[in-house]
């Protein structure tokens, strides 16, 4: 007997194709994803302070918006995977409510609102799902949005529900809006969802305004009284950092200030509806030499057939040309409504997308107006693509690009990760325990997309600390001009953010140097690198700040840093060795420096390795076999390294001028001493 393999897919299976969809461009690299910029801070308040401080902690800006923390903290703790999961869950989620209330508007056009809700789910003008747990509020605000509006709309259509409909409803918009203020302008689009869903009952115009405007009702007042609740009576610890700035500016200087805003509104728009897709069409797709290209192209091959069989079996009510060219319409209309109306607030506090102080993560301001970019996209596909086929392969070839982009965006984000777990687990290896009130110094900014805040934050994790202290034990700052206004060791160090207070005195400061293209490894600098080839003037000013007395050799807990968090130890590589040798270094060690030196070696790690090609990186392992009296292993290390980068000479030569002064006077040192001096030159040396 033959089988019947014509399988298809009732309409009620697209939450589970959206699934599908959100999990390949955001779930195949989430287990490898960890925290990033405000991540951090958050989390450091429930870990050192408790969810309960979370109140204190959002008082600065959105003192109602601290339940989410409050409830979700002590359910997904502090690992990264579990956030990660977690906030996708509530993107997937917010696109089944948008395709669910969509639906619900359009009843006879359902095939529309399933390409919208697709399209929404993987829309690449958000750049930035992977901050998971800073992030996690703007995705539930979005999901209990949308699911006001779905109630709405269901009270409209289920008579007999009506009233647990609009109980689901209201709750959600009171709980929405303590979140944020981001959707008070989407807020404006209930009336226009409520004339579109009341068009079957009321026919007459009249008759249909009066029925939206009396069911619009409740939600006016409610916004009415949240407006006089945020911008007039909400209590703020420091002033209201989000105030209706353009006013202002209108009253003080009307024209400028309204041409500002064209500008403004003009460019976000366009950012939001086409710019952002120049991202998603990159000429560097055809690089493939990099794996994370190959890996996008057959993902996004993947869900270029995945959706063209799942929309070519699904199941629609059919619609005449006529209809779909009326929903075409009045999409369109709703989708450039969204777009404005979703992105007001933003101008209205006198922010804009493309004009934010803070670029890389001002994307965020354009999430409300998602759904609105997508009504305009599928509406225009409606229209200029006539026949089913074609739709379907133009719409699954922009889902697959965006998912190719979402992946090689994420890729990014894994990177960021390891580099910042590389960072902290060499600082931990190099510097076990800091004493407590210790400022980090670096020259620049250690990782880019994350300011000092975040990474602060970061550090205060990473050692053991008191619960909820008065203080933070440490505090990272950047010597660039701007961000230190004193001259070394001339000041102490006092910083004051959200709920957190640091303090310490200008000596009790640790030099670091972050990773860069003369380094294999991070640096923690003294007053002895004053002859380094390629530190800064800018940093070699600030050597003799640099206090190592802070540092202990040991942890003071043995469950720090916590593996939760920072995950398990890395593989024992040249970093390895070169940080705890330098540690032996400082606590003079000299027996714990040949061993780690050894086993380095027996590794395969040398000067001329690549991997370990830092003559910097050498400096303790030739003091330690110097002051050891294996003085051929230290020459022999010392040659290498000068002739690998001749620009260490100097250093070199410092070097063997602290060994003859410090190491024990043996019989072969004056001459070990003169064949070092010998190899390396360094009676030409220039100082």
């Amino acid at each position: 007997m033959k089988k019947n393999w014509n399988i298809t897919f009732p309409y009620w299976t697209a939450p589970l194709a959206l699934l599908a969809l959100v999990f390949a461009g955001f779930g195949l690299l989430a287990p490898r994803l960890g925290f990033y910029w405000d991540d951090w801070a958050q989390l450091l308040a429930g870990q050192l302070y408790g969810v309960d401080r979370y109140w204190r902690y959002f008082a600065f800006d959105r003192p109602t918006s601290a339940w989410t923390h409050a409830l979700v903290m002590p359910l997904l703790g502090a690992k990264p995977v579990h956030w990660q999961v977690f906030t996708l869950s509530l993107r997937w989620l917010t696109a089944v409510a948008v395709w669910w209330t969509l639906s619900s508007v359009w009843q006879h056009h359902r095939r529309q609102a399933t390409f919208v809700a697709l399209l929404f789910a993987v829309y690449p003008v958000f750049t930035q799902q992977q901050i998971s747990l800073a992030y996690h509020q703007h995705w539930l605000q979005y999901l209990l949005y949308w699911l006001s509006l779905g109630g709405m709309v269901q009270a409209v259509r289920q008579r007999r529900y009506r009233l647990p409909f609009s109980l689901l409803s209201l709750t959600t918009m009171l709980l929405h809006l303590s979140i944020t203020e981001f959707f008070l302008g989407a807020e404006m689009l209930r009336p226009a969802l409520l004339w579109l869903a009341l068009a079957q009952d009321e026919t007459l115009y009249p008759a249909r305004l009066k029925s939206t405007l009396r069911r619009w009702l409740p939600y006016a007042l409610i916004l009415l009284a949240y407006l006089v609740w945020r911008f007039v009576l909400m209590p703020f610890s420091n002033g209201d950092p989000h105030s209706l700035a353009l006013f202002e500016r209108i009253a003080a200087q009307p024209g400028a200030a309204l041409f500002d805003l064209f500008k403004r509104s003009v460019g976000d728009t366009l950012y939001i509806v086409l710019g952002n897709w120049s991202n998603v069409i990159d000429l560097d797709l055809v690089n493939f030499q990099r794996p994370s290209t190959w890996f996008s192209w057959l993902a996004g091959i993947a869900v270029l057939a995945g959706m063209l069989m799942y929309l070519n079996r699904a199941r629609f009510a059919p619609s005449s040309p006529e209809e779909d060219e009326r929903w075409s319409r009045q999409a369109a209309l709703l989708g450039a409504a969204a777009v404005v109306m979703s992105t007001l607030p933003i101008w209205v506090v006198d922010d804009a997308i493309l004009l934010f102080l803070d670029p890389d993560h001002a994307d965020r301001f354009a999430l409300v107006a998602m759904v609105g970019a997508s009504l305009l996209w599928v509406a225009y596909l409606e229209w200029a693509v006539k026949r089913a086929g074609h739709k379907y392969f133009v719409l699954c070839l922009t889902l697959a690009l965006a998912v190719g982009f979402h992946l090689r965006n994420a890729n990014e984000y894994r990177w960021r990760w390891e580099e910042q777990k590389n960072f902290y687990w060499q600082l931990v290896w190099r510097a076990p325990a800091i004493q407590p009130q210790t400022a980090i110094l670096t020259e620049e900014i250690p990782f880019a997309y994350q300011g000092l805040f975040s990474t602060s934050a970061a550090i205060n994790l990473l050692y053991p600390q008191p619960t909820a202290p008065e203080r933070l034990a440490y505090w990272m700052y950047s010597l660039i001009p701007g961000r230190i206004h004193s001259q070394p060791g001339s000041i102490d160090f006092h910083t004051q953010m959200r709920m957190f207070y640091f303090e310490a005195r200008a000596a009790n400061a640790v030099l670091v140097q972050p990773v860069f293209q003369m380094s294999n490894c991070i640096w923690v600098l003294s007053k002895n690198d004053g002859e380094n080839p390629y530190l800064s003037p800018l940093t070699k000013g600030w050597l003799s700040v640099s206090n190592l007395g802070r540092i202990g050799a040991q942890p003071i807990r043995s469950d720090y840093p916590p593996a939760e968090i920072f995950g398990d130890p890395p593989q024992q590589t040249w970093c390895y060795y070169f940080q705890k040798a330098d540690l032996a270094r400082q606590m003079q060690d000299w027996q714990q420096v040949i061993n780690l030196g050894n086993q380095a070696q027996a590794q395969g790690y040398r000067p001329t390795a690549n991997s370990a090609n830092s003559p910097h990186e050498w400096m303790p392992f030739i003091e330690g076999y110097a002051h050891s009296g294996q003085w051929q292993e230290a020459i022999s290390l010392s040659s290498d390294a000068y002739h690998l980068d001749r620009n260490y000479q100097q250093q070199l030569c410092a070097v063997w001028q602290r060994i003859d002064e410090s190491a024990p006077a043996k019989a072969d040192k004056d001459e070990a001493l003169a064949e070092a001096r010998q190899r390396l030159a360094c009676d030409q040396a220039t100082h």
